[in-house]
């Protein structure tokens, strides 16, 4: 099969201790052009590790906010804070 690939031109191979070795791919050759790499199980683990250390990353770099809401009296409102013990 790999003789006829070189044949037409698709692979180049050299014949080295009795084993036939690709020497070089032409990726222009109209048979060559519609392949295309196959999504594996490990393309989706090595992806998924990748976005779970992403979020993980912007987790860590999330601090909480914290509020504290105070009021100060003034005018006609400190009666009323004085009234229920408010300093």
């Amino acid at each position: 099969m790999l003789k006829s690939f070189e044949k037409e031109g698709i692979l180049k191979l050299k014949e080295m201790s009795g084993e036939l070795n690709i020497i070089n791919v032409d990726l222009v050759h109209e048979a060559v052009q519609g392949v295309h790499q196959y999504r594996t199980i490990a393309d989706d683990e090595r992806k998924e590790k990748k976005e779970k250390a992403k979020v993980e990353e912007l987790e860590s770099a999330v601090q909480q906010l914290v509020i504290h809401e105070t009021w100060k009296p003034h005018g006609s409102s400190s009666a009323l804070f004085k009234a229920v013990g408010a300093r």
